[in-house]
């Protein structure tokens, strides 16, 4: 499966890491698309959590 846990977990840290490195290096998109990016990921593990119940 795509979606494994361990999957969704290194792509939230990514996530975080990227808006860091980005908020530090001064990109406002980069950190703006690695929050996008979180978003959309706590979305599709909510849609995988309630569908798996």
């Amino acid at each position: 499966m795509l979606y494994s846990p361990s999957f969704i977990t290194m792509a939230f840290v990514g996530s975080i890491i990227l808006g860091y490195i980005g908020e530090w290096a001064g990109f406002p998109t980069l950190f703006f698309t690695a929050g996008l990016t979180l978003l959309t990921e706590l979305g599709v593990y909510r849609f995988l959590l309630m569908n798996n119940k």
